[in-house]
């Protein structure tokens, strides 16, 4: 719902961009599916570099979703080193980083 309200404001020129969201983007091939279902083959990857204290930050707030952390991270113990992890994968060089994902303009 989410997604198809963001392409209703796309069409109307509105400038958006499309998220990877963690954890469902670490799941293989989950972000070339979207993008696939999407129709996005001509939208412009960003990758947005961060930095120790970004991904600290990423660690407490997912944190306070407590009830879902056995679910999505096979426990509140693993869940730190798995968003760690995924910051590191996201970047072509080393370092870490976060994906989003722009649909052309106009």
């Amino acid at each position: 719902m989410v997604h198809t309200a963001a392409r209703q404001l796309v069409d109307r020129g509105c400038r958006v961009a499309f998220y990877e969201d963690y954890p469902y983007a670490d799941r293989p091939g989950a972000t070339e599916a979207a993008l696939a279902t999407a129709g996005a083959g001509d939208w412009r990857l960003e990758v947005i570099h961060l930095d120790t204290v970004d991904v600290a930050a990423q660690v407490k707030a997912v944190d306070y979703y407590r009830s879902q952390l056995g679910v999505l991270f096979r426990g509140a113990e693993a869940m730190p080193s798995q968003v760690w992890s995924f910051a590191a994968s996201r970047s072509p060089e080393a370092g870490l980083a976060e994906r989003i994902w722009w649909p052309p303009e106009g």
